[in-house]
């Protein structure tokens, strides 16, 4: 019995919770009405303090401070409302004889009388509601200007970030560049030590040169003076050229690269250079934020008429907030200049702006902090009667650590 009550209660108090917006909405939209009433009422007591006065003549006369009341706290619907109620009440109570709705059809002046107030009424009224429309206009527009300001001033914000950025990324390889110099006088005759030297001047210089690349091609496509030499190549191979690019710094970190091919050739059409440009800074910013000794897997596989390419790594991964903005400008999961992962933000949204102008689509995928960031690549693959290359009996993998 207690369990059916209880049961009739949930259902009647659910039901109450669905009409409340309802009876919300009912309530709001019955204010202005419920304000032009009492200022119809207000207006009345007015006249008939003012009676003694004014006697029978100009009976609507404080009926039109309660017609613009109505108008700028409701509009047009309670202002109209607010004249008709005027009328009749004005008619009513103070026009002999009282206490009867004295309007004659037939009758030219109360025909005046009528179409007078009214038309008293919608002068005040149409000012009005003109300067609340251009007040909302002014609202807009400042709201709007505020929003311009802010974006202004992120904008200013986000240049400032970068160039401080820049600074920092172009200093780190500068400083080692004038350390190996000064070392290289030292150590002149020592063979093995110059190699190495050699070797860490090499990496810094080719960090330099593909910092100012990606920089320039993030300009070249802004302007749309980007070219592309599209031709047939296979997603392996971009994937391989990509894995040699990266492959020492993958191997000065101690990662563990799990590669899975698909089992026959997908092809594409698009520029060879640029593509692995796409899967270079896919995996070189995998690497950034992968933990010593952490893993990567780097997954191709053809699904219709598309070539998808994953790329997911274990590392710190992305919060939600960051995965609409990942692929912007100078977007980084972390923003201080002392971060381990360092670049400038603008690998991904190279990314992006290639992988559109081969129209394809790429998708960042994270189920939070602490779980691993996938990065998709969707490619159009050339239908299967293109393919000429011979096809494997199973799929391609391969683990490199």
């Amino acid at each position: 019995m207690n369990r059916l009550r209880h049961s009739a209660a949930t259902r009647v108090g659910f039901g109450m919770m669905e009409e409340l917006p309802e009876l919300r909405n009912c309530i709001s939209r019955s204010v202005p009405y419920g304000v032009a009433t009492a200022a119809v009422a207000s207006a009345l007591g007015l006249r008939m303090l003012l009676h003694p006065q004014l006697g029978d003549n100009r009976p609507f006369l404080t009926f039109l401070a309660a017609v613009a009341l109505s108008a700028w706290f409701g509009g047009r619907g309670p202002a109209i409302f607010a004249i008709v109620l005027s009328y009749v009440v004005a008619n009513w109570f103070l026009i002999p004889p009282e206490g009867a709705l004295n309007f004659d059809y037939m009758s030219v002046s109360d025909w005046t009388n009528a179409v007078t107030f009214a038309g008293l009424a919608l002068i005040i009224v149409e000012p009005i509601l003109a300067m609340q429309r251009a007040q909302h206009r002014a609202e807009a527009g400042a709201a709007h200007v505020l929003q311009l300001l802010s974006e202004a001033k992120e904008a200013q914000d986000q240049k400032d970030r970068f160039l401080a950025t820049l600074s920092h990324e172009l200093r780190n390889p500068l400083a080692a560049l004038t350390s190996g110099l000064q070392y290289w006088s030292i150590r002149e005759h020592d063979t093995a030590e110059l190699e190495d030297l050699r070797a860490l001047m090499t990496r810094q210089v080719r960090r330099m040169s593909r910092l100012i690349d990606d920089l320039l091609d993030v300009a070249r496509i802004a302007r749309g003076r980007i070219a592309l030499q599209k031709e047939h190549v296979e997603i392996a191979m971009l994937i391989g050229h990509a894995i040699e690019s990266v492959r020492p710094t993958v191997d000065g970190r101690g990662h563990q690269l799990h590669v899975d091919l698909p089992a026959e050739p997908v092809l594409v059409e698009g520029d060879v250079v640029r593509l692995t440009q796409v899967f270079v800074n896919i995996l070189d910013n995998a690497i950034k934020y992968t933990p010593r000794d952490g893993a990567i897997w780097i997954v191709a596989r053809r699904q219709g008429d598309e070539a998808v390419v994953r790329i997911r790594d274990n590392g710190p991964g992305l919060p939600a907030t960051m995965l609409p903005t990942v692929f912007e400008m100078f977007s980084q999961a972390a923003s201080t200049l002392d971060q381990a992962a360092g670049g400038l933000g603008i690998g991904l949204a190279l990314v992006k702006q290639l992988v559109t102008l081969h129209g394809g689509l790429v998708e960042a995928r994270s189920e939070g902090p602490g779980t691993g960031a996938e990065f998709v690549v969707t490619l159009p693959a050339c239908p299967r009667e293109q393919v000429a290359l011979p096809a494997t009996s199973a799929g391609r993998r391969l683990v490199a650590s």
